[in-house]
């Protein structure tokens, strides 16, 4: 759930993850995405997918 509202405010709007408030977002997300990591085999899991796609969208 916290993946799909993170990358919902993405796409909706980009301009989100610029400055202080992105930084913290970010911040918050790759820190829930490393506790996945850790009790989830995470190259078949949703969260992985998405932060694939986030990685590409942000290159």
């Amino acid at each position: 759930m916290f993946d799909l509202l993170y990358f919902s405010a993405i796409i909706s709007s980009p301009s989100v993850m610029d400055g202080k408030a992105g930084n913290k977002i970010r911040n918050l997300y790759e820190k829930k995405r490393k506790n996945l990591d850790n009790s989830v085999n995470s190259d078949n899991s949703i969260s992985s997918l998405l932060f694939s796609a986030y990685k590409a969208k942000s290159q």
